[in-house]
């Protein structure tokens, strides 16, 4: 299993209120949850310069986290919601394939035998 994860950072135009960042980062988070990614506003939310949005996908596939990535990224740019500054991107293998947990476990009778 593969867990991908990125920070997108916007410089965001004409907000003038926290209120209005509000507005701003909703609409993107809204967009980014409609493409089955995990999303939230992770940091400088008293900023009205900035929004910086954390959004995550879990896949087998490598390709295809790359593609959430890329297409989280235009979706952003389509909603015209600021400059985008900075994107980081970092996948994380977690686990091992179910095939070589398998040789791995314990059956009962490796109990059952240092029992006696």
């Amino acid at each position: 299993m593969m867990v991908g994860a990125a920070r997108l950072t916007l410089r965001l135009e004409g907000v003038d209120s926290l209120k209005s960042k509000r507005t701003v980062v909703r609409r993107g988070l809204a967009k980014l949850r409609q493409m089955d990614l995990s999303a939230a506003e992770v940091d400088r939310q008293d900023s009205l310069d900035f929004a910086v949005f954390g959004v995550a996908a879990v896949s087998t596939d490598r390709s295809v986290l790359e593609r959430f990535i890329r297409d989280a990224e235009a979706t952003l740019a389509r909603l015209d919601l600021g400059k985008q500054m900075a994107t980081d991107f970092e996948i994380v293998h977690l686990g091992s394939p179910i095939t070589s947990m398998r040789d791995e476990m314990l059956e009962w009778s490796d109990f059952e035998e240092s029992a006696e």
